[in-house]
């Protein structure tokens, strides 16, 4: 009876598990600024434009969200 149950549900747990495995790649691939210096680096841009790049938008980005403190 156990099983029967497993059977029917078998697709969606490998959904499940296809999604775990995706959301953790994401999660082992760190921020938003180690992918883009990958991508960047890929291409053959400079890594210190890349992270000035990176840097003066994390910079923008809570500079605007502090501000009003």
């Amino acid at each position: 009876m156990l099983f029967e149950g497993v059977n029917k549900i078998k697709n969606i747990l490998i959904i499940f598990g296809f999604i775990g495995a995706l959301t953790a790649v994401w999660r082992l691939s760190g921020t938003i600024g180690v992918i883009c210096m990958m991508i960047y680096n890929t291409v053959g841009i400079d890594p210190l434009i890349t992270g000035g790049a990176v840097l003066s938008k994390f910079i923008d980005y809570y500079g605007k969200e502090y501000k009003s403190i």
